[in-house]
């Protein structure tokens, strides 16, 4: 898995998941509360309308009373319109009166009758033609008890065709002195009287609204085709009319709905108001869409996150990842340009760093393997005549051995030891012992070959003969003060050297008396430009290095006229016998 798919799999296990899952749960709970403080507002504004409802009964109701004892009332019931014709309009003029200033009081009131053995006595506001004599004999057998009717269409007495909802109010009217009932009063109040008293109170304003009767039956709504259809067999209108009041959660027509419902316990009505779940729910969609478009900034925060994390982490570790690739199958140009001055710019800069590093070292070590092999080569070279120089060598000395010449025996012995020592040496290494002695034949072929002007003296301290030392590296520095110090010189030179132990290294110098050399001298011998010995010199300070490391090598000292001193440092190493 990369690490960009990494990286968008903890986004959205760690983040985006975690906060959708967040989400969903607060909408669940958040929902659950809100619809239950929705419901009990719509319920505690819905109660609101108890207050006048029942203001409108209890007033017509206090009427009713008053006119119960109304002395008008009282001789109306009593009084013949023939006999007492004047006393008639008197007590029906103090009855007007009184009437109309209840009705400034209680403009609600549609009209009043009294009768007496279902006959009219008066009539104030609109006349009914008929009345319901059920409801009259009713309230004759209620003998005072107030008896409410339901909701029916009143026919005016002016205007017949003009049809209205009206609710009334039937009450027998005793007499005061005998209790005897005298006569029935029947207030009467308009439907919309009811309906604006359920409806201006109410802040969730509904068509869902309605009053029933204790039967069922529709006493009042807001849509008058269904004033007296009988609902009373719907499921949740039979729960409500077992109730006082409350609300609960049902199903009207497949439709989820919530009901609210109190009673007015003088009619024995019932306030019923449905509302459909979708509108109490309204904040809930205000809350789920707001809940969406945070979730959504989220996520687009997220997105834009992921962008500028592949910008900015992902794709220069790629680009990273490709060098190293490229490092890997050899090739060490390495491209980044990375600005960043954080953590990946860092890693981006010291890997680039680390890349030049290893391809100047890969270049150092490349460069000292073609030496070595030089050198090898050269050395292979030097070799190969002196196996056949210490063949022929060999030959003649035994001839002269047989021809008794010993001088010539002694120099031919020392020159085969010479050639057997160049020839038996396989890795390069050899003593101390050994080399020096390669070294003291050498100036023995020297001295024979120049009637012995050079005085030869070596100083090694005993413990150092067997710690080891790359062949072939005094016997160059011998020829070399032999060749450039004692060119120029006819007195006997003397050539010395010394080697110690200073802690871990072992310290070799070769010093004479020849004519010395200036710095430039010096530097060109070290560069190699001298021919032949400034060559030799300079194999061997790069052999020294290569073997050992640049702390080794040569150090050359001179002055002219006081001779040359050149110095070999080397590790002080024990030569073991399988090496």
């Amino acid at each position: 898995m990369s690490i960009q798919t990494k990286f968008f799999v903890y986004l959205f296990v760690l983040v985006i998941l975690p906060l959708m899952a967040a989400s969903f749960l607060i909408l669940a709970i958040s929902s659950d509360i809100i619809g239950s403080k929705s419901r009990e507002a719509v319920f505690q504004s819905f109660k609101q309308t108890e207050f006048r409802l029942n203001q409108i009964v209890s007033n017509t109701e206090y009427l009713s009373d008053k006119l119960l004892g109304n002395e008008d009332v009282q001789q109306l019931s009593n009084l013949n319109e023939q006999s007492y014709p004047y006393e008639f309009v008197v007590r029906t003029n103090g009855l007007n009166y009184f009437l109309q200033q209840e009705i400034r009081v209680q403009p609600y009131l549609h009209s009043f009758l009294l009768i007496n053995n279902t006959k009219p006595i008066y009539r104030f506001g609109y006349y009914e033609n008929e009345v319901n004599q059920e409801l009259l004999q009713q309230a004759i057998h209620q003998k005072g008890v107030p008896v409410w009717t339901g909701t029916y269409k009143l026919h005016s007495y002016q205007n017949p065709s003009e049809n209205e909802y009206v609710v009334s109010l039937f009450r027998a009217v005793n007499d005061l002195n005998s209790f005897v009932v005298i006569s029935v009063e029947i207030l009467t109040i308009p439907e919309q009287a009811l309906e604006q008293a359920y409806t201006e109170n109410d802040a969730w304003q509904n068509d869902g609204m309605v009053i029933i009767d204790s039967h069922g039956q529709i006493v009042s709504s807001k849509n008058k085709g269904e004033i007296g259809n009988h609902i009373g067999q719907l499921h949740y209108v039979q729960q409500v009319m077992s109730g006082i009041e409350g609300n609960f959660r049902s199903a009207i027509n497949g439709e989820k709905v919530s009901v609210f419902y109190y009673k007015l316990p003088n009619p024995g009505w019932h306030v019923i108001k449905v509302v459909p779940d979708s509108q109490i729910n309204e904040p809930q969609k205000f809350l789920g869409i707001l809940i969406v478009v945070a979730l959504s900034i989220c996520l687009l925060f997220g997105i834009i996150f992921s962008v500028i994390q592949n910008n900015r982490i992902i794709r220069p570790i790629k680009l990273l990842k490709r060098e190293m690739d490229k490092v890997k199958r050899g090739n060490l140009e390495i491209k980044l340009d990375v600005q960043q001055k954080d953590e990946i710019g860092q890693l981006v800069f010291h890997f680039r760093a680390m890349g030049l590093e290893l391809k100047d070292l890969i270049n150092k070590v490349y460069h000292s393997q073609l030496k070595e092999k030089e050198a090898r080569l050269q050395m292979l070279s030097m070799q190969i005549n002196p196996h056949f120089l210490y063949n022929t060598l060999e030959s003649i000395r035994w001839v002269a051995i047989r021809h008794q010449v010993d001088s010539v025996a002694d120099q031919l012995e020392v020159l085969s030891n010479m050639f057997r020592y160049s020839l038996t040496q396989e890795h390069q290494i050899t003593t101390i012992e050994q080399e020096v002695e390669h070294v003291r034949n050498y100036m023995i072929i020297l001295n024979f070959r120049f009637n012995h002007i050079y005085e030869f003296e070596v100083q090694v301290e005993e413990h150092l003969l067997q710690y080891e030392c790359p062949h072939f590296i005094l016997q160059p520095l011998v020829e070399n003060s032999i060749k450039h110090g004692f060119a120029d010189r006819i007195e006997q030179g003397f050539i010395h050297i010394s080697i110690v132990q200073e802690a871990a290294f072992t310290r070799i110098c070769v010093e004479d008396n020849g004519i010395g050399a200036d710095e430039n001298r010096i530097r060109r011998l070290l560069d190699g430009e001298e021919s032949h010995s400034g060559y030799a010199l300079k194999n061997i300070h790069n052999r020294l290095q290569l073997k050992y490391g640049p702390e080794f090598g040569i150090l050359f000292s001179s002055e002219l006229g006081t001779g040359t001193k050149v110095v070999i440092v080397l590790p002080a190493i024990l030569r073991h016998e399988d090496v």
